[in-house]
């Protein structure tokens, strides 16, 4: 069982102007809770840049007035959970993707997204670094906010419990 050391929600209203100071004010949480050392190792610039993608997301693709961001530090990790009403990611609904097999859902010209659809319903991501000819800009699709989660975090999840969205990322600590 991991221990909570520091839990913590954040509300986002859903404007861009609020997301440059909800991600700063998650970082002014955050420095005051790691040690030197877990801050010293990219925890911070990871979290920023998670915290950026999924308040993106949530602006980008949402529909909605808000969302919530956990902020959960236990002895081993650094959960980074976002939640919303919007509507479900697509991915969600696409029946073709077999569970417990990845599927390759996006690339760039350094990597490729998979997504695992896992058996309890939710989507779990992987990227891998690829060497392949600079793809066509417009064939880089949404799903590029995904991806830069997934390189980011040691673990990266979506599922949907209708009629929320989660998003959890994690770091180890």
């Amino acid at each position: 069982m991991k221990n909570i050391i520091s839990k913590q929600q954040f509300n986002f209203d859903n404007r861009t102007s609020s997301l440059t100071p909800l991600t700063q004010q998650v970082v002014n949480y955050l420095t005051g809770l790691l040690t030197p050392q877990q801050a010293a190792s990219g925890i911070l610039f990871k979290a920023k840049f998670i915290v950026t993608e999924l308040l993106t997301n949530a602006l980008k693709h949402s529909a909605v007035s808000n969302a919530s961001l956990d902020i959960i530090i236990t002895d081993t990790h650094l959960e980074i959970i976002k939640t919303d009403t919007g509507q479900p990611l697509p991915l969600i609904n696409q029946t073709d993707l077999p569970v417990d097999v990845k599927t390759a859902i996006s690339q760039d010209f350094m990597h490729r997204l998979y997504a695992m659809p896992l058996s309890n319903g939710a989507i779990s991501f992987f990227c891998e670094e690829t060497s392949f000819d600079t793809p066509d800009i417009n064939q880089i699709n949404e799903h590029f906010g995904l991806l830069i989660i997934t390189k980011t975090a040691d673990e990266f999840m979506y599922w949907y419990d209708e009629p929320v969205n989660v998003f959890c990322a994690k770091l180890v600590l």
